[in-house]
């Protein structure tokens, strides 16, 4: 009883303020508080001359979340610091992050915002540009709008950076991290991310290679939001939202989500269609976890058709048949890729051990990398180490252990996700297994917010157990005034309340580690040396601008068998030379000469090349490149460039230029050039008579065979203007043309010619099923002409623009028809 009265004094205290302020029925539903002995909030009604039990906590929560985004934007300021002032030469790799700015800014110059695919006129005779959409890929813009500088790579990280943070802290407080546990688990995801960070923990920046992975990212986190909300839709009370029954309610709000997630899937598709298709495959992988670690059968029900609604409009919109033909005609997949999944029974006849394909897998996972290979010798490899995937390993165990509910049904289920990839690539290392059609970094890279949250977590018990030991006697040792206050507590007191402290204390820490860091590195600049005088040369002869007629292209054929260059970088004259030798000959050059003086040394100024480089490259070109290497052949490859000069067929393929260490013969005349240190120089050479789209062909042969085809052009040379060989076209009564012109508008090619009759043009332009005439005239008629050109017949007068329409959400089919053309041809 003597409790009691104690009790009840606190109980009026807290009250009776209250009840003052409260007349007729309010008065009488007050009155519970002194009867239960209880001191829980009312649900009071709101009128004149009363006020609302329940608190107003909008300021409250504007304190806490505006405390995590302080202590976040505390780190942010680290890093800028790092990226601009320390080390801005380091967050973007020279080669690979150019080319994905070139690629947006070409597609910002020559395509629209929904367009997937636009035609290259700068690479292997109007290829298709790598897609890269700035329009749908925010952190690129600056970049773009700035020009390749300093501050721009440095904004480049900065929206890469609060992309992914936001979207990672709302995905692991929707799956009830605590707030102070997902804004650490941030700032290790940086660590573990960006550049240059990465490369002291023994880890491949992808950022640094493709700035757009983190808005991929992004996006796959708001996919597995969204999936997250849809397992718990079936517990949403959703009052007031539709003025109709609960199931109606339920059917609309699951509506809504399904859509928000294929609009999720469709702006990755369209920012990154290459590249981000792989990493939704790992998306895919972390959407079963969650659909495993869904709370009840109706949560699963409600994923499972969102689902599936999602996988039939990407096949209704032509989306597996878009990429399934990008497969088929490009070079980089001429062996049919893996097989697909069907190829995972098919392990390999022999039996070893496949040391690169366990590597490749693990270097990504942080256990193994070569330390020669990062711009930052690794420094600390205890978080990039195996101890690392033993934290993640620890955490997941711990959560098991620990939590409850449907937080442990989720770490269980990605605890066995993880530990399955693990498991099948280490049986790929000893070929138990086939190869597995995607790459490891589509399905690892993903995990990477989980793998922070995890190791944080075990981290984070130890010290939390670690800490409920020593704070007592931290709060007994300090303890000074009669109130019971501890100095330790008073010392660390914020001036916006105690929910706010731990967060400013860690962003400030993450801050001041970040400073330290990038005050330890070597200051280094972007410095991008003047163009050289063979590029300012081809710069005012043949750059290209929307609207330009075409000059001519440029060919670089730098490893010649008897050149100089060949006998200071090898290899031997007789063996092809690989795309990591032909890197080495583009770093030589850049170093000696100032430019590498090949793709995108010259694409950066507007100059067209008949070189091409990634998963662009066609069959078709492909084939065509066994006629400049001397008839040697690579099944799958990366750079498209000439061995030999073979000078009457570059000219065909609209080449005016060439650059080379030896003379080419054939009349060609030498502009200008450039010494090289081993003796020589590297010297510009202008072709007599190039294809500018005026060769006009009056002899069409059909009928033959690819191989044949193949045979003719290295039998016959130097009759290009005179000969062609295509199906389809008559050949009688054709005339030479006159006055032709081509001009390179966005989304397509105008051709402009006339005649005294009926003639044919043979154009260097790749040909395609997908580039069709824009008002489809009657007497136009379009021809695949030796294998890969265009041959356009037509009537008296021509002035027609070629449009390229092949994309995600239509026309897919036009490349299967040029997939058809080469298995006609007996090529593939």
């Amino acid at each position: 009883m003597h409790t009691f009265w104690p009790r009840l004094s606190m109980q009026w205290s807290h009250a009776m303020p209250r009840i003052r302020r409260l007349s007729g029925p309010d008065l009488r539903r007050a009155r519970h508080i002194l009867r239960d002995g209880t001191s829980q909030k009312l649900p009071l009604r709101r009128g004149p001359g009363t006020v609302s039990s329940k608190p107003d906590r909008s300021a409250c929560r504007f304190h806490y979340y505006g405390a995590y985004l302080l202590g976040y934007l505390l780190f942010l300021a680290g890093l800028v610091f790092t990226w601009q002032i320390d080390a801005p030469n380091l967050t973007f790799d020279q080669r690979d992050q150019r080319l994905a700015l070139w690629l947006a800014q070409l597609f910002l110059d020559w395509g629209g915002p929904l367009d997937v695919t636009v035609p290259n006129p700068f690479q292997g005779m109007v290829s298709v540009a790598i897609p890269v959409n700035p329009f749908w890929t925010p952190p690129l813009l600056p970049a773009v709008l700035m020009g390749d500088t300093d501050w721009s790579r440095t904004l480049v990280m900065v929206v890469n950076s609060v992309e992914v943070s936001a979207t990672t802290f709302a995905l692991l407080r929707c799956l009830r991290f605590r707030a102070l546990h997902c804004l650490l688990s941030v700032f290790l995801l940086h660590f573990l991310l960006f550049p240059p960070f990465t490369f002291s923990f023994a880890l491949h920046g992808w950022l640094q290679t493709g700035p757009y992975y983190g808005h991929t990212l992004a996006l796959g986190n708001l996919l597995l939001l969204t999936v997250v909300l849809l397992g718990r839709l079936p517990q949403w009370p959703l009052p007031g939202i539709i003025r109709t029954g609960p199931l109606a309610r339920h059917l609309t709000a699951w509506a809504a989500l399904t859509l928000l997630a294929l609009f999720l899937v469709l702006a990755n598709l369209i920012s990154v269609p290459f590249y981000a298709a792989g990493m939704l495959a790992g998306f895919a992988g972390l959407c079963a976890v969650l659909f495993c670690a869904a709370e009840g059968w109706r949560g699963r029900l409600a994923q499972l058709a969102a689902g599936l609604a999602v996988a039939l409009a990407l096949v209704l919109l032509g989306t597996a048949e878009f990429y399934e033909t990008s497969k088929q005609i490009s070079a980089r997949f001429v062996d049919g890729g893996t097989g697909g999944l069907l190829a995972l029974l098919n392990p390999p006849a022999q039996w070893s051990f496949d040391t690169e394909a366990l590597t490749a897998f693990f270097c990504g996972h942080g256990i193994a990398c070569s330390f020669g290979s990062f711009p930052v010798q690794p420094r600390v490899v205890l978080l990039a180490s195996l101890w690392f995937q033993i934290a993640v390993a620890a955490g997941i165990g711990l959560a098991i252990w620990r939590w409850r509910g449907a937080a442990r049904r989720f770490a269980l289920w990605f605890g066995l996700y993880w530990a399955a990839l693990a498991a099948f690539f280490v049986l790929r290392a000893f070929n138990v297994i086939g190869a597995f059609p995607l790459a490891p970094l589509y399905l690892y890279y993903p995990l990477h917010p989980f793998w922070a949250a995890f190791s944080l977590y075990a981290a984070w018990a130890l010290a939390g157990a670690a800490w409920s030991q020593v704070a007592p006697r931290l709060h007994d040792r300090f303890r000074s005034n009669r109130f019971g206050s501890s100095r330790l507590e008073a010392a660390m007191r914020w001036p916006i309340g105690a929910p706010g402290r731990l967060p400013l204390t860690a962003g400030l820490a993450a801050a001041v580690a970040t400073f330290a860091y990038g005050a330890s590195l070597e200051p280094s600049h972007v410095w991008t040396p003047p163009p050289t005088p063979i590029v300012n040369y081809l710069t005012a002869e043949i750059a290209l601008r929307p609207g330009d007629s075409f000059r001519g292209s440029v060919a670089s054929i730098l490893v010649q068998p008897e050149g100089p260059l060949r006998r200071v970088l090898g290899p031997a004259p007789d063996a092809r030379v690989e795309s990591g030798r032909i890197e080495r000959y583009l770093n030589y050059l850049e170093k000696t000469t100032g430019s590498g003086h090949a793709l995108l040394d010259l694409w950066w100024y507007g100059i067209p090349t008949f070189e091409e480089y990634g998963q662009a490259v066609t069959r078709q070109m492909g084939v065509i490149e066994t006629l400049l290497t001397d008839g040697r052949y690579v099944e799958k490859i990366h750079f498209l460039m000439a061995d030999i000069p073979d000078l009457p067929l570059l000219q065909a393929l609209g080449v005016r230029f060439v650059i080379s260490d030896l003379d080419p013969g054939g009349g060609a005349t030498a502009r200008t050039a450039i010494p090289l240190p081993e003796g020589g120089a590297l010297t510009l050479y202008e072709l007599p008579a190039p294809n500018l789209g005026g060769f006009s062909p009056t002899r069409i042969t059909g009928g033959l065979s690819g191989p044949e085809i193949l045979a003719a052009l290295r039998a016959q040379p130097g009759r290009f203007d005179k000969h062609a060989y295509a199906d389809g076209i008559d050949d009688r009564g054709l005339r030479p043309a006159r006055g032709a012109d081509m001009i390179f508008v966005p989304g397509g090619v105008r051709i402009r010619a006339s005649s005294t009759g009926r003639s044919a043009l043979l154009l260097p332009l790749q040909f395609s099923h997908c580039l069709q005439p824009q008002d489809r005239p009657p007497d136009v008629q379009l021809a695949r002409a030796n294998i890969a050109q265009t041959l356009l017949a037509f009537d008296r007068q021509v002035d027609i623009v070629l449009r390229w329409d092949f994309g995600l959400l239509g026309n897919a089919g036009c490349r299967a028809r040029d997939v058809r053309d080469l298995m006609e041809l007996g090529l593939l």
